[in-house]
Formats: C-alpha cells, sequence, structure tokens
C-alpha cells in the first residue's frame, strides 16, 4: 500500500490512481518562471476501510522570480490543492471518530524576496498566504493569516 495521510499522522491504502502531470519552466538572464500541475483520480477498495484521506484530485505549485543586477531576487509563488476527503467504507466508525471528512481546498500565495551579499552568503525571506485563507496541508494542522519565513543560506 502507499503511505497517506490519516489524522495527525500517516496512514495505508491500497489503491489505484490516474494521472496526468504538466510541467514547465522558463529561464532567461533575468527571470525564472515554472509550473507544476498534477490531475489525480484514485480508486478505493469500498471493502477496504483504511481511514486515509485521498490525496488531492488538483495541485499546482507556480512561481515566478525577478533578479536585478544577479544581487536581489524577487519572486512571487502560488501553491493550490484542491479539496481532500476521508476515505472509509465504515459510516458508523466514521461517526465515531469525529474526524475532519473533508480537508477545504486552499491556495497559499506568497512573495520572496532574496538578497545575495556575496556569492556564498543571502539572506532571504517569505511572506506566505496572502490570500489570508484557512491552509490544511495535513489533517488537523491549520495555519491561519500571513506568516513569515526568514533565513541566511551559505553556500559552500
Amino acid at each position: 500500500g502507499a503511505v497517506l495521510d490519516s489524522y495527525l499522522s500517516a496512514g495505508s491504502a491500497d489503491y489505484r490512481v490516474a494521472y496526468a502531470d504538466f510541467s514547465a519552466a522558463y529561464l532567461s538572464e533575468r527571470l525564472n518562471a515554472n509550473a507544476l500541475i498534477s490531475f489525480k483520480k484514485s480508486y478505493f477498495d469500498p471493502s477496504a476501510s483504511p481511514l486515509v484521506y485521498a490525496p488531492a484530485a488538483l495541485r499546482a505549485d507556480i512561481g515566478a522570480t525577478y533578479n536585478f543586477l544577479k544581487r536581489l531576487y524577487l519572486g512571487l509563488g502560488l501553491e493550490f490543492s484542491s479539496a481532500r476527503s476521508l476515505v472509509c467504507a465504515d459510516a458508523a466508525l466514521l461517526e465515531a471518530c469525529g474526524f475532519e471528512q473533508r480537508i477545504r481546498p486552499y491556495a497559499d500565495l506568497a512573495l520572496n524576496v532574496e538578497w545575495f551579499q556575496s556569492k556564498q552568503l543571502s539572506v532571504w525571506g517569505t511572506l506566505g498566504n496572502l490570500l489570508f485563507q484557512q491552509i490544511s496541508r495535513r489533517p488537523g494542522c491549520i495555519e491561519k493569516g500571513p506568516y513569515v519565513t526568514l533565513g541566511v543560506s551559505w553556500r559552500i
């Protein structure tokens, strides 16, 4: 079986999937853009009750970065996921557990910036969830409101 999300853990289930992926990229001296879009249709055995969440039917990761004199990089990214449903053949078990039966779809729009002090050292930051959504990438864990991630990169 494949490892899938379960409530606050990982579960396993045997299933079949039909999928199509689209990937594209554009690279130039100043602008880099990329897109990865995945379509999935999952088929679970109705007699099994693995109590896992099916993969999202549609996922997308799209972004673009512009660089100013190879020192300052500004980017915009969008991560999207359609809704995910809990797979369980036993309705009584599902009701008794009280798990959320559906993980809501989300779109995470983020602004990225990176400044290179030298070829080896850079400082970067991301301001995410600019659409102010309740993002649930994993069951039971909800990100509310915008977030900031900061870091330093040292290339050896």
